[in-house]
């Protein structure tokens, strides 16, 4: 027999809440056993700075999306034991023997770790894309560069460089030009197209004396 006025126990409740909260329980091992909180955060690699310089297999920083979908899927699960111990508090707040005020704590501490998590899954998602847009723009830029030294030694062989000098205008760098062998400015070989010829000097007039008279033989006896 119960106590006259003493409040009625809902078995029922209990039970369910009960049940629920082991679930809860056993979401929050399966996190913690995962032993992993924020993944992206602590096992991703950023893209290194100057990667813009660096040799494509120099550039070590993380692509995958394992560490991202991991935080999204440890969110869903924080998230999900967040809603349990919000729903047993409800339950509990009609029940004289659970604390409700307990698992309102306890789902607040859930619904900050889902946060976390989401926020890890955002970050990680974002490093995977740039360390992908990284490592392709290195593969491009290494592509011209062995395009630009393949067709520099192409003209090596087409045009071999002059022992003494300059041969065409593209064995020359910059603008400079080709002229007698020497690597000159543009502006030179005009000015000197421009320069006034030197005329010659006139050769001297012949010599119109004539030779001196030569005296007269003697007759032979």
């Amino acid at each position: 027999m119960g106590t006259p006025g003493a409040p009625v126990r809902d078995c029922r409740l209990d039970l369910g809440n009960d049940l629920r909260a082991r679930a809860v329980r056993a979401v929050v091992v399966l996190c913690v056993g995962l032993g992993c909180q924020g993944c992206s955060y602590l096992f991703m690699d950023k893209v290194p700075a100057r990667h813009e310089k660096m040799h494509p297999m120099r550039v070590d920083c993380t692509s995958s999306d394992a560490a991202p979908i991991t935080d999204v899927v440890l969110g869903s699960l924080w998230g999900v034991s967040a809603l349990g111990a919000v729903s047993i508090a409800r339950d509990a707040e009609s029940s004289p023997y659970t604390d409700s005020g307990a698992y309102e704590r306890i789902a607040l501490f859930y619904a900050g770790l889902a946060v976390l998590e989401i926020a890890s899954a955002v970050s990680g998602f974002s490093y995977a894309d740039e360390c992908e847009e990284a490592k392709v723009q290195a593969v491009e830029r290494w592509d011209r560069d062995r395009h630009r030294r393949e067709a520099r030694q192409l003209r090596m062989i087409v045009n071999p460089p002059n022992p003494g000098g300059c041969s065409v205008d593209t064995q020359c760098k910059g603008d400079r030009v080709c002229d007698a062998g020497r690597c000159v400015s543009p502006a030179e070989p005009a000015l000197r197209a421009t320069e006034p010829t030197p005329v010659p000097a006139a050769p001297p007039p012949p010599d119109t004396t004539p030779p001196p008279a030569q005296p007269p033989q003697p007759a032979a006896q």
